[in-house]
């Protein structure tokens, strides 16, 4: 059958999981686990794209003769994943017979598949408790609420779930998207827990998994990962502009001009905004060449000018001009699928990164992206552990790292700056 497909981990392959029907693709983490050929995932993955979001109806049953689909199923997350012009031609074409409807979701049996059994139409009316449940169910977003101080004692950065991107303010404080609760969390520069917003939802203070959090000044911004938008902030918590229409944005960079660049990795490209989040000037494509992107995470927007990403599956840094264009890149020693490394980026250009499966961080030169330090283990001799988000605080330097894999913020002192005689 043909369902949405999209990142592991998340709502896609609900319906094959439930029904035990193979699907086309499944999670393509685990698909690969099995042996199955990078390129063999890609072009199902693409297939799928294909099949729900083009128009054309011959194309459409082209692909899906090809991969033996006998059903298509439509529902809230097909919708939110495709466009509707792809999937009006289920409804419009004489091809696709509607053998199953309730209020949610359709299913079209394709006239012209393998398919041996004929499901008779029917249509179900679900009771209103039933219909709300199947949309995921958000949770009460709590309101912002941030403390001079810690409250209690706890352990450092106590309460996250597999956390992703960092930030850290002008006053030490360390910003952390933490995925797992999606919730915006906010400690001191010793792990003491202040506070923050959130909860799973998509209101005013909601998150649906976030995974990117900067800040200059009192400018924050957010990428609400799930919610497939960019949220704005004052770092008091006041709501400020809201950009939407994004598919899984991971990273999110706020420049010294005020601008927000956005890393909208679901779509392979750049996307950056002015300070209102207006004015949206959409960069790059799926692929491997010059302004080409795959799968974008980490973003990070230099002082003196350029913007750096992890171009990830690409295995490579782009660095853009301030105005959008192509400057160049350099290759980076690791990455590739299913990896989301985060970037900062310090006042004298140095760029620190984290290499998730290689369990490290890296200090390389700007412009040809030499290594300059590579680190294994934190400032205690602890091992990094998936490290993702990574976050610089210049003043005490001191470069702080979210393990992933195990919830915690491990540290890094720097050098002092040497003097200028």
């Amino acid at each position: 059958m043909l369902e949405a497909q999209g990142p592991s981990y998340q709502d896609f392959g609900r319906i094959s999981m439930l029904t035990g029907l193979p699907a086309v693709v499944g999670w393509d983490y685990h698909v690969k686990q099995r042996g199955n050929s990078e390129a063999e995932i890609e072009s199902r993955k693409r297939a799928v794209e294909t099949m729900y979001s083009t128009p054309d109806v011959a194309r459409a049953e082209a692909l899906l003769k090809r991969y033996r689909v006998g059903y298509v199923y439509v529902g809230w997350l097909e919708r939110k994943t495709y466009p509707p012009a792809g999937l009006h031609k289920f409804k419009a074409n004489p091809d696709f017979e509607l053998v199953y409807e309730n209020p949610e979701a359709q299913v079209y049996r394709f006239a012209g598949g393998p398919s041996q059994e004929v499901l008779l139409p029917t249509t179900e009316d679900l009771p209103e408790a039933a219909q709300a449940a199947a949309q995921p169910q958000d949770e009460p977003e709590e309101p912002p609420s941030i403390l001079e101080k810690p409250a209690e004692v706890r352990p450092p950065f106590d309460g996250l779930r597999e956390p992703r991107g960092m930030a850290v303010d002008e006053r030490g404080r360390i910003w952390i998207a933490d995925f797992g609760h999606s919730r915006l969390r906010v400690y001191d520069p010793d792990g003491g827990f202040l506070g923050g917003w959130g909860g799973k939802g998509s209101g005013k203070f909601g998150f649906r998994e976030l995974c990117g959090v900067a800040i200059r000044g009192e400018s924050l911004a957010v990428a609400d990962t799930w919610n497939g938008r960019i949220l704005a902030f004052s770092t008091a918590g006041v709501p400020h502009a809201m950009a939407t229409e994004l598919y899984g944005p991971r990273g999110v960079a706020i420049a010294p001009d005020g601008r927000v660049w956005a890393s909208d990795t679901g779509n392979h490209r750049v996307v950056v905004y002015d300070a209102e989040l207006q004015s949206p000037h959409f960069i790059g494509r799926k692929g491997t060449g010059w302004d080409e992107f795959s799968s974008p995470v980490g973003i990070a927007a230099s002082p003196n000018g350029p913007v750096y990403v992890a171009d990830t599956v690409n295995r490579r840094i782009q660095i853009l001009n301030g105005d959008g264009t192509f400057r160049g890149h350099f290759a980076f020693p690791g990455w590739g699928e299913n990896v989301e490394p985060q970037l900062a980026v310090a006042e004298d250009g140095t760029i620190y990164a984290t290499d998730p499966s290689g369990a490290a961080v890296v200090a390389l030169e700007p412009t040809a992206g030499r290594v300059v330090q590579r680190w294994t283990v934190d400032e205690a001799g602890r091992k990094f552990e998936n490290p993702t988000g990574i976050g610089l605080d210049p003043k005490r330097r001191i470069l702080y790292v979210i393990n992933a894999g195990n919830s915690s913020v491990s540290k890094l002192p720097l050098p002092e700056r040497r003097s200028t005689p």
